[in-house]
């Protein structure tokens, strides 16, 4: 049973609406939209079962009523509830039979009219879907969910959501993994990322932000077990999933080192980060879009293998986003400005866990030629959840100081260093 278990229930009092009593999305501004996703109601429906009290196992049985009612003529469910009578995706569908089943195994003890109709409801959604050419992920939890293991399948996680879905995956046969298993899921080989003890992060990309705090990830309640994580007991969203995969001991993955006198170094697609732990216990994150990294701590390399175009809508081809914080403030030449150039010297000073630290950025070419003009100006960088989930919402607040070089000319190849270090 996770510790975490009350902050769930918190998270689906918090994301519930006293209008309709669903679980809806909520927005950039913690308000609910109209989106109801079955999904996230299944697993509030899951963590309402788990507290085994008399009071919430009775909402918990009327919800489910609630929900199976919106099964669709070809026994699938819509993802949201405002698309009914379109039935989902089938990864989608396998998302929220994985889910149902989730609760025929953790709430054993109801009784046998119930149990009966959720099976009856997930036999008959797995035969909807059966004909559907899943990729091998997905493939897996089909037969997981068909009570048939795939043999001789090695995991082959590459990221933290493959990680968190093949888990669950191993949870749906045998409701909890069996030690051999577990062992192999948790191997070094398993995911690559690594993860910091200290901040409770896993440290592999993407990166998502969710206004000025470093998103959560449904896998991290599983394995930062130890309900004293702030960072955690915060309410996300995606805590409702996270009650779907039980606690786990990672003892065969190793943390990585702090880097760069505190820092450490997150790697996903998109780019690299710093993570760092600021005052009262917040995470910061400076993000080095497109950039990748090196042996040495704090030095960053980024590409412009393309022609230059002058006629590029804001010029701006090498970008940084550090989350705005009273934490943070920009120096140029040793004082508040929002220009710098090429010779300027552009510090950061921040707060490690309560102590002034600054930090020298510069940037150097390596290769080609290149002139510039750097801007330190407000901004939200790509990889927050609002653009990805609300894009047809109003403009989104500045989360993020944006400090980037306008180019002004340069050649068609061209590597510049990015490099942090403490003064």
């Amino acid at each position: 049973m996770s510790p975490y278990l009350p902050q769930f229930l918190k998270a689906v009092r918090l994301y519930e609406s006293p209008l309709t009593n669903w679980i809806h999305e909520v927005d950039f501004e913690g308000r609910l939209t109209h989106r109801i996703p079955l999904y996230e109601n299944a697993c509030a429906i899951l963590i309402l079962f788990m507290h085994k009290e008399g009071d919430l196992v009775r909402e918990a049985t009327t919800r489910l009523h609630r929900l199976l009612a919106f099964q669709t003529s070809s026994y699938l469910f819509p993802k949201y509830l405002h698309q009914y009578p379109d039935p989902s995706h089938p990864v989608d569908t396998l998302k929220q039979l994985s889910a149902l089943q989730m609760i025929v195994h953790r709430a054993s003890y109801l009784n046998s009219p119930i149990s009966q109709a959720l099976q009856e409801v997930i036999t008959k959604g797995l035969l909807a879907i059966e004909s559907f050419d899943f990729p091998p992920l997905w493939k897996r939890r089909y037969l997981a969910l068909c009570s048939i293991r795939e043999t001789g399948v090695a995991f082959s996680c590459k990221g933290a959501d493959t990680w968190f879905e093949e888990l669950l995956t191993e949870e749906l046969i045998h409701i909890s993994p069996t030690h051999e298993r577990k062992a192999e899921a948790c191997s070094p080989s398993c995911f690559k990322g690594g993860y910091s003890d200290r901040l409770s992060l896993l440290l592999e990309g993407p990166f998502w932000q969710e206004g000025v705090f470093v998103s959560c990830h449904p896998l991290e309640w599983s394995l930062f077990y130890t309900p004293t994580r702030s960072r955690l007991l915060r309410p996300h969203f995606c805590m409702l999933q996270a009650a779907l995969v039980s606690p786990l001991q990672i003892d065969s993955l190793h943390p990585q080192d702090e880097l760069l006198n505190g820092a450490v170094v997150g790697v996903g697609q998109e780019g690299c980060h710093l993570f760092w732990e600021g005052s009262l216990g917040h995470i910061h994150s400076l993000y080095f879009e497109q950039a990748r990294p090196t042996s040495e701590p704090g030095v960053f390399l980024l590409d412009l293998h393309t022609p230059f175009s002058p006629l590029k809508k804001d010029l701006f081809e090498v970008l940084i986003y550090l989350n705005r914080h009273p934490d943070h403030q920009w120096f140029v030449q040793g004082k508040r400005a929002t220009l710098f150039r090429m010779k300027d010297s552009l510090e950061l000073t921040t707060q490690l866990r309560g102590q002034l630290m600054k930090w020298q950025v510069s940037f150097d070419t390596l290769e080609g030629e290149i002139a510039w003009v750097g801007q330190v100006a407000q901004g939200t960088r790509p990889l927050q959840l609002d653009s990805r989930k609300f894009q047809e919402e109003a403009i989104l607040p500045a989360y993020d100081w944006k400090v980037g070089l306008r180019i002004l000319r340069r050649s068609d190849f061209v590597t510049i260093r990015i490099s942090c270090y403490q003064k």
